[in-house]
This record gives structure tokens, sequence and C-alpha cells, in this order.
């Protein structure tokens, strides 16, 4: 992952994610925090395009928030990339690449988490 290579958005997203782990005392960072973080951007392109196809947002941050408590909590220490979150950040990373965009947006990121088996990409599925 190259951080130079994120948006500006994309890379406060990602700090917003690490944020919302260690808040939750979560051991790895994960797609739950990242989905977290995109929805708090209230200034981002996220929520305007959920909205646009008519995703309940009230649903989605309740699903999440019950995604984001069947996490184990861990005491002490930085949290840590998560396998999931990784993989995620590879295929946007690729998606980026796949459309000729320089950079890898919020969008991207949001593209990628929909892709996801489990808890976030089934909270927006």
């Amino acid at each position: 992952m190259k951080l130079e290579r994120y948006t500006l958005k994309a890379q406060e997203a990602l700090q917003q994610a690490q944020s919302i782990a260690r808040r939750n005392d979560h051991q790895q960072v994960d797609l739950e925090h990242l989905l977290g973080a995109l929805l708090e951007q209230t200034d981002g392109i996220v929520l305007p395009v959920l909205e646009k196809i008519g995703v309940n947002l009230d649903l989605l941050r309740a699903r999440l928030d019950e995604a984001l408590r069947r996490i184990p909590k861990v005491q002490g220490g930085e949290p840590y990339l998560g396998q999931r979150l990784a993989k995620a950040l590879d295929a946007a990373e690729d998606l980026a690449d796949r459309n000729k965009d320089e950079y890898v947006s919020t969008e991207h990121l949001l593209a990628a988490i929909a892709a996801d088996s489990q808890g976030a990409g089934d909270a927006l599925r």
C-alpha cells in the first residue's frame, strides 16, 4: 500500500478507521472500521453515493454497529492492519488501475468493502 497514491479523503478514512478500532479496543483495523470512517465523512462522496442508490443509512449504521460489537476486544497495543482490510486495499488499488485512475479514492474503497463477504460487506448489501 502506497499512501501517497491515496486521495486525501481516503487517507483520512484510513486514519479514522484506526481511531475507531482503537476506541473500540479492537486488535486489528478491518473493513468495519473503514466503513464506519467513510460514513463519518459528512463532506465526502460516500454518503451522497449511498443515498443516491437508495441505501437506508440508519439501517446500515445499525448493522455496522452490530458487526463492530461482534469483534473481540483486546486491551493494550496499537491496532494493526487486518487481513481483510489489506486485501480490500489491494482490490481498491486494482480497481483504480483498471479505471486508469491516478489515485485511490473513497469510491474505490467503498467498492472494495462492498465486495467483501463478511461484516461490512454484509451490512452494505
